[in-house]
């Protein structure tokens, strides 16, 4: 899984979910990725135990996990804080 926060979507989409709960598609359109590569995204940070996604008809609602809300707001105060420009 740490491989895949070297990736800024991961990033990004993790973050997203912090307002609260949104569709793949929400979600591709707020972070600027295609609808495939979210939802492969999304379907690692479920495997990871980070997002939960509950089906409602059709589409699939994610939310952050308990965890998944702790490693967003820790990756946020690190982006805040200057992270991004650190080597």
């Amino acid at each position: 899984m740490d491989k895949a926060f070297l990736n800024p979507k991961t990033v990004q989409i993790l973050i997203s979910l912090t307002g609260g709960t949104s569709y793949a598609n929400e979600i591709s359109t707020t972070v600027d990725c295609t609808y495939s590569h979210t939802v492969r995204i999304l379907q690692k940070l479920e495997e990871n135990g980070l997002v939960e996604g509950e089906k409602e008809g059709r589409k699939k609602n994610y939310k952050l996990t308990d965890e998944g809300q702790e490693r967003a707001e820790a990756l946020v105060n690190f982006l805040e804080a200057g992270g991004e420009n650190q080597s």
